[in-house]
């Protein structure tokens, strides 16, 4: 069982700027790996990007993201080592539509 929350907002700066964010967190509880073992998983995010449209129908944007994921894992059977994971994300683009 779990849930997830995200959200995010998008912002018409000026005419030609347009900046986005948005964040995210899931929860994955007490899961079950068989009769020994329970899982536990936490997982946020945010994210934030800004676009330029320099003429119509042409965008240049710049995204960037960081997360941050744990996994805690119950047994008394076996020792299990989880490390958990963080992430930073760059990405650029360029859009062309016709």
């Amino acid at each position: 069982s779990g849930y997830s929350l995200s959200a995010g907002i998008y912002i018409q700066a000026t005419p030609t700027v347009g900046l986005a964010v948005d964040g995210s967190y899931a929860h994955i509880g007490e899961g079950a790996v068989d009769d020994d073992t329970d899982v536990e998983i936490d997982r946020w995010a945010i994210d934030g990007s800004v676009q330029w449209q320099p003429v119509s129908g042409f965008v240049l944007g710049a995204d960037v993201g960081y997360s941050s994921t744990s996994v805690d894992v119950d047994s008394s059977v076996e020792n299990y080592n989880v490390d958990d994971l963080d992430e930073l994300k760059f990405g650029v683009r360029m859009q062309r539509t016709f």
